[in-house]
Formats: structure tokens, C-alpha cells, sequence
């Protein structure tokens, strides 16, 4: 039993300490100015900021509303990099949404407009409405969706974590664990 126990702090203390990450930076080389977004270990929210220097163990930024924070790699749980907004326009997604809110709304409204009319012609109001609407919606719909830019981030891979976990159990001896995190 002794042995066991003996053992199991030895191999504690050959790994690294509990929670500390490998002393390397990300395979990805930082820029100054490019925007991160990271969760520190324990921590439930992301924060971000614009990388201001970068070596292999930490990453000085800037999180715009207070002073330069400097993050050690070894506390991080993710690091995130902005990349600029590429791909299709939003525009004919917006046009879309647009002209069929837009052509509901007209249609229900020409509707009700030729029903007051002598003689009635609800129908081709509702027509002529669905289609005043449905393309001033369409047309506002795509310069919206012309104008909004959406945001991606990229994960960049950490070193690894390794924890270990030593305690003593009443009257069973010592319990130990290990965990390894990529």
C-alpha cells in the first residue's frame, strides 16, 4: 500500500503542475491589431480585445475600455481570432424577408382599402397592394441586409492541459486522477 502511495506522488510530481498549460503560444502567430476573443479557465463568458504584442507565452491586448491586459497562454481555455466578414451578400436575404412582410402587409391593407369602394374590388386592391408593398419591402430588405456584415471567429488551437489530482481517502489510502484536456 505504501509503494502505491509512494508512487503516486512521484508521478505527480514528474507532470506538469494541476490546471497549467504547456509554456507554447498558439500554432497560429498573432498580429498587432487583429481582434481576439478568449475565456479564461474558470470562467464562463468570452472577452475580447486587439492584440497588441504577442510572444510565445502570452498575449499583451487591448480590451478598449480599460488598460492593456496582459493573458499568460497557460490561463486561457479558448482563444477565438476575428475573421473579416467574407462570403455572399445579405442582400437577397433581406430583399426576400422584406418583400414578404412587405407584400403581406400591402395585401392586407389594398384588401381592406377596396373594400370601402363602390363597387366593391377588394381583390385587385389587395393585388396592387401586395405588390407595392411586397417590392418597397424587398428593396428595403436588401439595403438592410446589403449593410450588415456578421461576424466569424475562428478557434485557434492551445497547447494542452494536463491536471493531476492527489488526496488522501479515510481508511482507504490515496486516491489519484488524472485528466488531460487538447
Amino acid at each position: 500500500m505504501r509503494a502505491y502511495v509512494v508512487a503516486a506522488i512521484m508521478a505527480s510530481l514528474a507532470l506538469p503542475s494541476a490546471g497549467r498549460a504547456q509554456d507554447t503560444a498558439p500554432l497560429v502567430i498573432l498580429q498587432r491589431g487583429e481582434r481576439v476573443r478568449y475565456r479564461l479557465i474558470g470562467s464562463g463568458s468570452f472577452l475580447t480585445g486587439r492584440v497588441l504584442v504577442a510572444d510565445e507565452r502570452s498575449i499583451l491586448l487591448d480590451p478598449g475600455n480599460d488598460g492593456p491586459v496582459k493573458v499568460p497562454f497557460s490561463s486561457l481555455d479558448e482563444l477565438e481570432l476575428a475573421l473579416p466578414a467574407t462570403g455572399p451578400s445579405k442582400a437577397r436575404k433581406g430583399a426576400l424577408i422584406g418583400g414578404c412582410v412587405g407584400g403581406a402587409l400591402g395585401g392586407v391593407y389594398g384588401y381592406y382599402q377596396g373594400a370601402f369602394v363602390e363597387p366593391p374590388a377588394s381583390n385587385s386592391h389587395a393585388f396592387v397592394g401586395a405588390l407595392l408593398g411586397g417590392g418597397a419591402g424587398a428593396l428595403l430588405g436588401a439595403l438592410i441586409g446589403t449593410a450588415t456584415k456578421t461576424e466569424r471567429w475562428e478557434r485557434l488551437p492551445l497547447p494542452y492541459r494536463v491536471q493531476v489530482f492527489v488526496a488522501p481517502v479515510p481508511g482507504r489510502g490515496v486516491a489519484a486522477a488524472v485528466s488531460v484536456g487538447f
